[in-house]
């Protein structure tokens, strides 16, 4: 079992905060003693019991007294920030974390810190104008164009086609880890059926040649057997809001349909032999 805190911090208001980061540092370095795999430290800019309002700071400077744990930020409140300063400090953080660093957004609804920002809570829920702040740019050319892979999302002409890697014709940035989940769900179910394939050929060769059996019958269903196994196993690339049994009664439906038209073909072919015989 793997251990783990999460630190607020909280700290009475009174307090010297010199003192309060020295204290919350020294628990850093002796949680790292005792064992600790990680520690999440939280973002607050105007909570009295809670002075903590940039967790990059205070992580860079824990990663030198706690040289095994790994740190969090738990959780950067991306609606206060432009998403670029965000993605530019979490990108220098993690260089300098060497892979001890996990990267946890999200959104909160402190009445001081709105006021500080002047964030009007009635124009929207929270969480919107979260995912307002991600996507603001997402679509931007020189991003686009120094990312590895340069993801655009929508349609029309705010889509930098030339620029970008990869387009998903959304309104939804949401779809993109939709997208991505099931591209690795069908990669696993392509190698399980590749494997399913060369195993039952593989068998199928070596019965014959070291004389198992002499039945063509036999292998054909061995061989059906194992494409249908192939088929059914291809069910599970099924995303959210699609039925497993849905999409296995509607490929069997229309296995039957394809027999039944394969069979009217045979039979419409040897209905005249027979009739002039």
């Amino acid at each position: 079992m793997k251990l783990g805190l999460f630190l607020m911090p909280l700290h009475r208001p009174d307090s010297f905060h010199a003192d309060t980061y020295d204290e919350d540092l020294k628990l850093m370095e002796v949680a790292d003693g005792l064992g600790y795999d990680e520690a999440w430290i939280g973002e607050h800019f105007t909570l009295p019991w809670e002075n903590m309002p940039s967790p990059e700071l205070f992580i860079a400077r824990a990663l030198g007294v706690a040289p095994n744990m790994k740190f969090g930020t738990g959780v950067s409140l991306l609606h206060f920030h432009h998403p670029a300063h965000v993605a530019l400090r979490i990108a220098q953080l993690d260089h300098m974390a060497r892979g001890r660093l996990y990267f946890g957004i999200g959104s909160g609804a402190g009445p001081a810190d709105m006021d500080m920002f002047r964030i009007d809570a009635d124009q929207g829920p929270i969480h919107d104008r979260m995912m307002e702040s991600i996507f603001s740019d997402f679509n931007d050319a020189a991003a686009l164009a120094a990312a590895d892979v340069g993801v655009a999302v929508g349609s029309g002409e705010q889509v930098n086609l030339e620029a970008a890697d990869v387009l998903i014709p959304s309104d939804n940035p949401r779809m993109l880890a939709r997208l991505i989940r099931l591209s690795r769900r069908t990669r696993m179910i392509v190698q399980v059926n590749l494997a399913i394939s060369l195993l039952v050929t593989g068998i199928l060769v070596i019965s014959v040649l070291d004389g198992w059996h002499s039945s063509l019958a036999l292998g054909v269903f061995v061989h059906e057997a194992s494409a249908i196994a192939v088929l059914i196993n291809s069910v599970w690339l099924a995303d959210e809001g699609m039925s497993r049994l849905g999409m296995l009664g509607g490929l069997f439906q229309q296995l039957g349909k394809d027999m039944w038209s394969a069979w009217e073909a045979v039979r419409e072919m040897v209905m005249p032999v027979v009739s002039r015989s």
